[in-house]
């Protein structure tokens, strides 16, 4: 199985090359928070769904606007499908995708030794080309029972199947202090600057760049380092007994993207809610609110 190593980190040079390189007006997916996590393609407006596509796959215009509807070609002259979208779903004429665009595509390393990637969403596609172990592979969309992805420069289609299926590699907070927090490193360093204090039984996504030491991870989008001896690696949900809090929070309470007012808003339920705290940063607290993570301002909860 392929392994999933990062849900949510900016390596420009490889997630987000300039949709110039591609043929036409250039640009990118995106969802609103509201509406989801993937962009769906449809064969025409309001028309059936051919695939479905992680906001920062670029894209290039493909001719028809109608009613609010545009057609676009999601990959490069190898590898491509073209349908319609919302027009509200595009950033075109864009030279590079932001952090948060490429935050939402993501990374997985291949254990395989040897691994096709093919030209369209078919076994009797021709190859573009072969990979092998330890291959950074981005998952850029879901097409039926296969994944386009972008891997070695290339993009492509590998199969979704039982041999196929990509693995998340998970984490598990492990903490013996009494308040149950675990420092968020900004590096590999007990004397690097904290990122926030994180609860035992938080799920972390362990990314590229773990050494002997230390584990590079991905909390729910916030990136950074933590021993790897308070860390169970390979463990999953369930495994540890947590030691979440819990927060009751106002009607349409903003849930932000990062800790930080000028970043991406999405509006909580209309209701009175209850928040489960994953970890906190200065005035700030990373959230389970619903079914969505974030951060909320702590002088807004009880």
């Amino acid at each position: 199985m392929f392994k999933k190593t990062i849900a949510a980190l900016c390596l420009c040079a490889l997630l987000c090359p300039s949709a110039a390189s591609l043929a036409g007006s250039g640009g990118y997916l995106l969802a609103k928070p509201q509406q989801g996590a993937f962009v769906m393609m449809r064969s025409k407006p309001k028309g059936s769904v051919i695939a479905r596509f992680f906001p920062g796959a670029p894209v290039v215009e493909a001719g028809d606007r109608k009613q609010g509807w545009i057609k676009i070609t999601v990959g490069d002259r190898d590898a491509a499908l073209t349908g319609y979208v919302p027009d509200r779903d595009t950033l075109l004429d864009a030279a590079s995708a932001d952090d948060t665009l490429c935050r939402a595509m993501p990374l997985y390393t291949s254990p395989f030794s040897s691994w096709a990637l093919y030209a369209e969403p078919s076994n009797e596609a021709p190859a573009l080309a072969t990979f092998g172990f330890d291959e950074v592979i981005q998952l850029m969309g879901i097409c039926r029972n296969w994944w386009m992805v972008r891997c070695g420069g290339k993009i492509g289609f590998i199969p979704a199947g039982t041999e196929s299926v990509l693995e998340e590699t998970l984490g598990i907070l492990q903490s013996d202090a009494p308040e149950g927090t675990l420092p968020l490193r900004a590096e590999p360093d007990e004397g690097a600057a904290s990122l926030g204090d994180y609860y035992r039984g938080t799920l972390a996504r362990v990314l590229p760049g773990t050494d002997k030491a230390w584990a590079k991870v991905n909390i729910r989008g916030a990136v950074g380092y933590l021993p790897k001896a308070d860390l169970d690696i390979g463990a999953q949900p369930g495994d540890a007994t947590p030691a979440l809090p819990t927060r009751k929070v106002p009607a349409n309470c903003p849930l932000w993207d990062q800790p930080d007012t000028g970043s991406i808003q999405r509006v909580g339920p209309a209701q009175e809610s209850i928040a489960t705290v994953i970890g906190k940063l200065d005035e700030w607290y990373h959230v389970r609110l619903g079914n969505a993570y974030g951060f909320i301002e702590a002088s807004i909860v009880e």
